[in-house]
């Protein structure tokens, strides 16, 4: 997996692209096709962070879970482990292909943390 770089457009609030990891979509029982929509995304911070990530086929009715861990190099992989460092995720907003996410990292310096988005 790669690491993703984010362009921060103002203090407060950066824009990053999560990539796909899986799509998966099925047809329900009356037809409808139900979808489900898996990415990651890595970048660095510390304390508060304020990040929209692009995610294709999003919409401001869509459902969004996200998930929110530490990775580092482990084994020579780009790997997510439980460091010494608390992590929250605090908001999470769905638009029209992005979703806003606004969270706190508890440490004093950069940390590499990912991102895990579940949209239905």
């Amino acid at each position: 997996m790669s690491t993703l770089e984010a362009t921060a457009p103002s203090p407060k609030i950066a824009d990053s692209k999560a990539y796909d990891t899986q799509t998966v979509a099925r047809e329900g029982r009356d037809g409808a096709e139900a979808r489900a929509i898996l990415r990651v995304g890595d970048f660095k911070d510390h304390h508060g962070f304020d990040r929209r990530w692009t995610i294709p086929g999003c919409t401001p009715s869509s459902v969004v879970m996200v998930s929110i861990c530490e990775v580092g190099l482990i084994g020579g992989q780009v790997r997510p482990f439980q460091g010494a460092a608390s992590m929250e995720v605090h908001n999470v907003v769905p638009g029209n292909n992005e979703v806003r996410v606004r969270g706190f990292i508890g440490w004093e310096t950069d940390l590499n943390v990912r991102l895990h988005f579940l949209v239905g």
